[in-house]
């Protein structure tokens, strides 16, 4: 019982130093302004304008490809000391 109570205890002060971290990469897209793009008609610069800068670009034998990524993940990390 002595042991389970200390092992309770210990969980709890490590749990309550636990840092919780939000980590946010990209910019959202919102889908109704990836609706808007038509093949051949939209520019890259109105792309650009919509979206911001690609994260990558590369060539392949049908063109160009922009990529996009979003994440917004939230977790806990480490420990805090003071």
């Amino acid at each position: 019982m002595r042991k389970q109570f200390l092992f309770l205890m210990i969980s709890i002060f490590i749990i309550g130093c636990a840092q919780t971290s939000h980590s946010v990469m990209g910019t959202a897209i919102d889908p109704a302004n990836v609706q808007t793009i038509e093949k051949n008609v939209t520019t890259a610069e109105q792309i650009t304008q919509k979206f911001g800068a690609p994260m990558n670009k590369a060539m392949t034998d049908g063109g160009e490809i922009w990529t996009y990524m979003y994440m917004d993940a939230q977790g806990t990390t480490g420990l805090t000391t003071s």
